[in-house]
């Protein structure tokens, strides 16, 4: 899609202790959809539990110029597809 996706903003937030060997379910979702960002949610979960909870802004910007571009439709579309679902 020509784009790169750079990290503007991450936080995690750990709300229980994980061990090495614990099975971690991770549920992702699409938060928000900006002109130029992507808002993506993490819950991680262990047994059931919530252990942490995580966000990140994921900015496009063009492989060309490393300027923000807006995001692509068929990117759009795609992440809206899989909020709809």
């Amino acid at each position: 899609m020509g784009i790169a996706p750079p990290a503007r903003a991450l936080s995690v937030e750990f709300l229980k202790p994980m061990t090495w060997d614990d099975e971690l379910d991770v549920e992702v979702s699409v938060k928000e959809i900006r002109t130029h960002a992507i808002v993506l949610s993490f819950v991680g979960r262990v047994a059931g539990s919530k252990v942490f909870v995580a966000e990140i802004t994921q900015v496009c910007t063009s492989k060309e110029s490393m300027r923000p571009t807006p995001v692509p439709k068929e990117l759009r579309d795609a992440l809206l597809g899989a909020v709809d679902s």
